[in-house]
């Protein structure tokens, strides 16, 4: 990986106030977890943290509704020369979705409540690469976990 693509944009104060307030909007208190789901979430917000100073991930706010904004560093050409997906706020479709992957699945659960959220389907997600991938996968478990 080069510097450039590791390069800092935002200040680690300013991105853990942005991990604050996404986890506040869902109300998730990663010490109230047991043991084994506070260390998943734990690498979770980490891994989002990065990113966030990376310039990967950002939180925007649209009238009350909290949507995640993840800019890839390598997209998928199923996304036809886009290189974002937006995650719309968590709501009980994306919930459902996951039932397609079935109960011991976390992976494909969690690429069926991405792929719900940015209305695109799992193809997408489950084409990422590297960061791109990992980063997607630390939000998908935030979600999951609220």
């Amino acid at each position: 990986m080069t510097d450039e693509k590791k390069k800092v944009v935002i200040s680690e104060e300013s991105a853990q106030a942005e991990i604050d307030r996404f986890l506040s909007y869902y109300d998730i208190d990663i010490d109230d977890m047991d043991d084994d789901l506070s260390k998943g979430m734990q690498r979770s917000v980490a891994k989002m943290k990065k990113a966030i100073m990376r310039g990967m991930l950002e939180f925007v706010d649209n009238d009350g509704s909290l949507s995640v904004i993840h800019k890839l560093k390598w997209p998928p050409s199923s996304l036809n020369g886009g290189d974002t997906l937006k995650y719309r706020v968590l709501d009980g479709k994306a919930k459902i979705a996951m039932r397609e992957a079935g109960e011991n699945d976390t992976y494909g659960q969690i690429y069926m409540i991405l792929g719900s959220l940015c209305g695109l389907g799992a193809q997408p997600i489950q084409e990422l690469k590297a960061q791109d991938l990992g980063v997607a996968e630390a939000v998908g478990l935030v979600f999951i976990a609220s």
